[in-house]
């Protein structure tokens, strides 16, 4: 399947985002015998400017936190050591 998107205004200038996807329908031999496509309207899943925004602040103090969190467990042995072979 390929999955793309398409952003395109409405009739009132309202900015829509349309993705689509298509997949070559094929026999039980294996040879095509035609083309599917699917629509969906994902506007309202693409961030707006300010929740890109917020996302870029929450990123930013959360990776550290984050890295933070597992050098310590690291550190504190709650991790458990890589070993190599099968158990």
């Amino acid at each position: 399947m390929n999955r793309q998107e398409i952003t395109t205004r409405r009739g009132d200038g309202e900015k829509v985002t349309i993705g689509y996807g298509t997949l070559i329908l094929k026999n039980a031999q294996g040879k095509p015998i035609g083309v599917g496509m699917t629509f969906q309207d994902i506007t309202r899943y693409i961030p707006l400017p300010l929740k890109a925004e917020f996302i870029r602040i929450v990123d930013r103090f959360f990776t550290p936190f984050a890295l933070s969190l597992v050098v310590s467990s690291l550190y504190l042995g709650f991790a458990n050591p890589k070993r190599s072979g099968f158990p």
